[in-house]
């Protein structure tokens, strides 16, 4: 069952826009290979309480102004859409960083959701290998519901040459493409960890030099922004 465990009290670069804090959840449904937030996802961590959060928000108005939900995986938590409410409550704009794999979960916080970052972990066909789980479709669930919405979203994903290729990139791609995505995507490139799930050595990073034919195939059919850098492995 997944927790709070942590919160980082301020942050100026994960709520693009917004003095923020970090709320992070224990726990997560997938177990991707190049994950370093250890004992976060394996729910090895200290638990801390929904009312220490919620005072610790108390502590700070006037210089914060939104709240992220990090993990693992937030929506596996099963008071979030409580705790998002108390958040609202105060006057904190909510982010939820989440891997797409509760859609549910999703659909009923929306109304409280600001923005959201959504992990594009790789096209349906080598998912499991680099997740370990069957869930491509809850994500292409998620994925859909928040364009339907309108919502304020994001698509990231960890490039990792070990794990995704040129051509799984390009699936990537038209996958976006197809349903219609407009806004950025962010390719962020792994950066070595000294521990992660499984020892995967290290990545050739995404060349933006690549051949001009690969980054067309790569860009067939996209209307949407392609950002490439570093990365946080989260």
């Amino acid at each position: 069952m997944s927790s709070i465990c942590d919160i980082t009290p301020f942050t100026l670069q994960d709520f693009e826009g917004l003095p923020a804090c970090i709320v992070w959840f224990s726990g997560c449904n997938m177990r991707c290979a190049y994950c370093y937030n250890l004992s976060i996802v394996l729910d090895d961590h200290t638990h801390i309480e929904e009312q220490a959060v919620l005072d610790f928000l108390d502590s700070r108005r006037g210089l914060l102004e939104g709240v992220v939900l990090c993990g693992g995986e937030p929506t596996r938590y099963a008071r979030l859409y409580e705790l998002c409410r108390a958040i609202k409550s105060k006057g904190f704009a909510i982010k939820l960083d989440t891997n797409g794999s509760n859609p549910k979960m999703l659909q009923r916080l929306a109304p409280l959701l600001d923005c959201v970052a959504l992990d594009f972990k790789a096209p349906g066909s080598t998912f499991y290998s680099i997740t370990h789980s069957h869930l491509f479709k809850s994500f292409e669930e998620s994925f859909c519901f928040l364009l339907r919405r309108k919502i304020a979203f994001e698509v990231r994903t960890t490039y990792h040459s070990k794990l995704l290729s040129y051509d799984d990139l390009s699936q990537m791609c038209r996958f976006l493409a197809h349903h219609g995505y407009k806004a950025p995507f962010y390719i962020q490139n792994y950066r070595p960890q000294e521990f992660t799930l499984r020892d995967i050595g290290n990545s050739e990073p995404f060349d933006i030099r690549a051949p001009l034919k690969t980054l067309r195939a790569i860009l067939e059919g996209a209307i949407f922004t392609l950002f490439i850098g570093g990365a946080r492995t989260s």
